[in-house]
């Protein structure tokens, strides 16, 4: 089977502000989304060829995106798959764009839900009609996670006031990031205690456990990864795209442990498969995860193999997935700030990432980012105006040295996961990630490279000027 690594690549991301937007209509957030994400590709609404909508409840057919961009006579196509949606609709494009059917196409994902009249999430059976079914009057989102939990904690030996702990720490670090993140429903921060001592929604998930319901509309431009460059500098790879949707016997079959969604192992795996990645722990640099639930997000730490099984609340609590731990998730503050405007999560999690790698994620810039910044700045300052044949130092000289690691740096390659059931996908982008010892001594091989060139610098201006 053809891969769709190196195939794809990502030009230009739109988002609007996730919240209660009373003020804008669903064709205003589709307009809102899609136009910075055509000023950012730097391309124009003709230059579509086609285009995907991802909505669970919204609207119907492709039209609700075809009539206010007047995207007239070419294929839109809805897809409506779950929290999954607008993964989705990203999924197809690319896929459309890797197979020739077109060059430039949009990914737009959008929900609103504040005006719908219902409190949280629509019914998906009532909508649909399926009224006699035996989920229809038990079955809710908290109550299921909540299983999830007093399971996990069963499992793994976690008292439950222990156990609220360790998902309360993931509630505090996301508010954290959301803080920082200004197109996010919620800034506000907490702490541990507000979470212990919150409401109970469905127990142990209290009211800091369970993302909120927002509007929000969330937008991708994808192109031929030979064109990429064309469009701007610093596009953003596809390296696999993989879906698994299992039998949803999980709920009937008295064999489920409730401590991992297979849906999200096996996409995992397949996405790792694909995308070159052996070990996922070390190689991925930062994640966004579906974190409807903060047990969810405890749980796809073991599922995309991040933390060992059962070992998650360990590296939650040594800080391993904040901005400034050695593997940063939902550095944007998830669906735990966001919301979750069902249609839109999946591009607005692309779009974090995407803001990412680019460096462009401000006050919540991810640490291994801004390291690898500094690395990619050392790489080249080391190589400009050098080369190994001229270069009158000894090869034993610091900057000879700083050389060697930027070629390393170059060599290398750094990696992004991104695990939404039932999905999993996967971005690139040539960097590795260095310990801080490491980071530190390039900064110092980085400023005697500095030194160096203006001495060159210098050596060049005096020889200028004495020359005719």
């Amino acid at each position: 089977m053809e891969s769709i690594r190196d195939k794809v690549a990502i030009i230009g991301m739109g988002c609007t502000k996730f919240g209660e937007n009373w003020d804008k209509s669903t064709d205003d957030m589709i307009i809102d989304a899609a136009y910075e994400a055509y000023e950012d590709a730097g391309i124009e609404p003709k230059d579509i060829g086609a285009a995907w909508l991802g909505t669970y409840v919204t609207d119907i057919t492709g039209q609700m995106l075809a009539r206010p961009l007047k995207l007239d006579y070419i294929p839109v196509t809805r897809v409506e798959n779950a929290c999954a949606t607008g993964s989705d609709a990203l999924r197809n494009a690319a896929y459309a764009v890797a197979c020739g059917a077109c060059d430039i196409a949009l990914a737009l994902g959008v929900e609103k839900l504040k005006d719908s009249g219902y409190s949280g999430l629509p019914d998906f059976e009532l909508y649909r009609r399926q009224l006699n079914t035996y989920r229809t009057r038990t079955y809710s989102p908290p109550g299921h996670f909540a299983m999830m939990a007093t399971k996990y904690f069963e499992k793994y030996g976690l008292g439950p006031d222990e156990g609220k702990r360790v998902i309360g720490q993931i509630a505090v670090k996301n508010h954290h990031n959301g803080s920082l993140a200004p197109k996010a429903h919620f800034h506000n921060e907490i702490t541990v205690e507000q979470v212990v001592k919150a409401p109970i929604i469905a127990w142990p998930l209290g009211l800091y456990d369970c993302c909120g319901v927002s509007d929000g509309a969330a937008a991708a431009i994808v192109t031929r990864a030979d064109l990429a460059k064309n469009f701007r500098s610093d596009p953003v790879y596809v390296k696999s795209l993989q879906i698994s949707v299992g039998p949803l016997e999980g709920y009937m079959n008295p064999a489920y442990d409730w401590v991992h969604v297979e849906e999200t192992v096996r996409a995992g795996r397949a996405a790792y498969a694909e995308a070159g990645i052996r070990n996922p722990r070390e190689e991925i640099s930062l994640a966004e995860v579906h974190d409807c639930f903060s047990i969810t997000e405890l749980v796809i730490m073991e599922d995309l193999q991040f933390s060992p099984r059962g070992k998650a609340p360990e590296d939650v609590a040594a800080g391993f997935f904040t901005l400034e731990g050695g593997l940063p998730v939902n550095t944007d503050g998830g669906l735990k700030c966001f919301g979750h405007p069902i249609g839109a999560s999946g591009l607005r999690m692309m779009y974090e990432v995407y803001k990412q790698l680019q460096g462009k994620a401000e006050q919540r810039q991810a640490w291994v980012v801004r390291r690898q910044d500094a690395a990619s700045a050392l790489s080249s300052s080391a190589t400009r105006n050098r080369s190994t044949e001229g270069d009158p130092r000894p090869p034993n000289h610091p900057s000879s040295e700083g050389q060697e690691r930027a070629k390393m740096w170059r060599r290398g390659s750094w990696r992004f996961y991104f695990g939404l059931p039932p999905y999993g996908f996967h971005f690139h982008k040539k960097r590795p990630g260095p310990s801080k010892e490491e980071y530190l001594s390039m900064l110092e091989d980085y400023r005697r490279n500095l030194e160096d060139e203006v001495q060159v610098v210098k050596k060049e201006i005096e020889e200028i000027k004495k020359g005719p």
